[in-house]
């Protein structure tokens, strides 16, 4: 079939770059002894992309957020050693969450102690977010002046993301926001903030992802894709794509299923990863009576649940976290957890209630 020659081709371009990996069972984890004394590639569970590049299903999330909301990419340094040592190796990152250098320095001294090696690692980063209260600086000024080109844009923002990333390529690029959100409590002080035009934005999503194909054509990105894309902000896109996008980052939790994308996505061969997958701290998701219980029953924590849920759906999780012991238990969750029943009953909790702004507010 096309799809099948479309996958063939796919491996064959990124040969030269990664070995093939196998797809490893659920519920198998490989920690610091046996991954780090042998540099074998950890036993993590994966999921193949429409171009034959294998990812894993567990990633290390570098936003981190204080308690005072304060961005605390300083937390990486700590934080990503004791996922590393846990055993993953998807490392999800972004040029907003201030830690790429960071990210990249701790690659290199895990490459340099003989630890890891670069085909060993899956990384990932993003470029066009609009400027918020913590990403003021940021020259992203692309995603919505109609002056500026959003192809160069993200062409100056990506090699820069790759300069203190230290690397010569990333394994996935995305697209972090279609657009200017709703969200005027997110943007800088004294900020005007442009008046919303689909002409424009719809203009600029084709810009940014012509740039991305462009990457992609370089071999500076293995995969390409977008985050926070609704269907119909994909429904515009694909038509305009020479390369499909190959995933969609989304908040995804139980109290935000986004049931409609996630199934288009999913139909129209995009693989689904989801950011928050946890429910930010406000939603208070782990304390759901019926997800309290439901671990209680299985003898597992409300995020074991939570997690097990999301990948029984072929959902790729990017949960943050600092301790090597959540690590451990994050690789280790069980894609057969739950039963029929109780993914049903995990998928009936759904609200759409959204931590991060609603893309389908983005015109």
């Amino acid at each position: 079939s096309s799809s099948d020659g479309a996958r063939a081709e796919g491996v064959a371009f990124w040969r030269g770059l990664r070995p093939s990996v196998g797809c490893a069972p659920f519920g198998a984890l490989c920690g610091r002894s046996a991954s780090m004394a042998t540099g074998a590639e950890p036993d993590v569970p994966k999921t193949l992309l429409s171009n034959g590049v294998r990812v894993p299903m567990v990633a290390f999330g570098t936003s981190f957020v204080s308690k005072e909301g304060v961005r605390s990419p300083e937390e990486v340094w700590t934080a990503l050693p004791a996922a590393l040592d846990a055993g993953c190796r998807h490392i999800d990152t972004s040029s907003m969450s201030g830690c790429e250098r960071h990210v990249g320095t701790v690659i290199g001294q895990y490459m340099m102690a003989g630890k890891l090696k670069r085909e060993d690692l899956f990384v990932c980063t993003k470029v066009g977010h609009p400027p918020t209260v913590d990403f003021h600086g940021a020259k992203t000024e692309y995603i919505y002046d109609p002056s500026i080109s959003a192809f160069d844009g993200v062409l100056k923002e990506f090699y820069m993301s790759l300069g203190n990333l230290g690397l010569g390529y990333v394994d996935l690029l995305l697209v972090h926001w279609p657009g200017l959100f709703r969200a005027p409590q997110r943007f800088p002080p004294n900020w005007t903030v442009p008046a919303p035009s689909r002409a424009v934005a719809q203009k600029k999503r084709l810009e940014m992802w012509s740039a991305l194909e462009l990457i992609y054509s370089r071999k500076q990105a293995r995969a390409i894709g977008v985050a926070n894309f609704s269907r119909e902000h994909l429904e515009h896109l694909l038509p305009a794509c020479k390369v499909m996008p190959m995933i969609n980052q989304l908040e995804v939790h139980p109290y935000c299923s986004q049931a409609e994308v996630v199934t288009f996505c999913q139909t129209h061969g995009i693989q689904i990863a989801a950011y928050a997958p946890l429910g930010a701290p406000s939603n208070k998701v782990l304390e759901d009576p019926k997800i309290v219980e439901l671990a209680r029953t299985k003898g597992v924590s409300p995020s074991d649940v939570v997690l097990s849920w999301l990948l029984q759906r072929d959902i790729v999780v990017v949960p943050p976290s600092s301790s090597s012991k959540r690590w451990a238990q994050n690789l280790h969750v069980s894609q057969g957890l739950l039963d029929g029943a109780e993914v049903a009953m995990m998928d009936g909790l759904d609200y759409g209630l959204h931590g991060s702004p609603d893309p389908n507010d983005i015109p």
